[in-house]
């Protein structure tokens, strides 16, 4: 049974908004909120999403602060887990849904709901690319082999931009003059 809300989207494919609840582990001593501020901007990550709720309850726990190894970095778990889940649910194709979701590049510079501004970019062209170099078309038929070797096989993508470490805006600005003298 397909509902009215499943429909719209099928016919529509376009994410409309998205709410994210991530509840963080900041440790017994905190020693920076990096982890954090990665995870409240990174979600809609290169996708048009017009609208982003992201919520993260700390935890003060009896273990290390996040921060302390790469752990801490959850862009790409982030990026890649609502896109999954949506395409899962509306069982549609997640590299169609994504692909129809990317921000173009007529769009740019953009600024995501979260407040992120990409002032450059080719996503769709890069998403394209990847799948080709992953063989993704042949999936079906590595999962068969493996299968029959007790194995199993399986495939992922995750679209997300690299931001910079803690505040999500850092800048130079340099100015180099005719003689070649350089004004920080």
């Amino acid at each position: 049974m397909v509902t009215a809300g499943a429909w719209r989207w099928r016919q529509m494919e376009k994410i409309l908004a998205l709410a994210i609840a991530m509840p963080a582990n900041i440790g017994a001593h905190p020693v920076s909120y990096v982890p954090l501020s990665n995870a409240y901007g990174s979600p809609p990550t290169v996708y048009d999403i017009p609208v982003a709720t992201v919520a993260i309850p700390r935890a003060l726990t009896n273990t290390a602060d996040g921060a302390v190894s790469r752990a801490g970095a959850p862009r790409p778990r982030s990026s890649s887990t609502a896109p999954r889940y949506a395409a899962r649910r509306l069982r549609m194709d997640r590299i169609a849904l994504r692909r129809r979701n990317l921000i173009r590049r007529a769009q740019l510079p953009y600024r995501s709901a979260t407040g992120l501004v990409y002032d450059s970019g080719n996503f769709r062209a890069n998403m394209t690319a990847r799948s080709s170099s992953a063989d993704w078309n042949v999936l079906s038929g590595r999962r068969r082999e493996a299968k029959k070797r007790g194995k199993l096989a399986g495939i992922g993508m995750a679209n997300y931009v690299e931001s910079p470490v803690g505040h999500p805006s850092e800048y130079v600005r340099l100015t180099v003059h005719a003689g070649r003298q350089v004004e920080p």
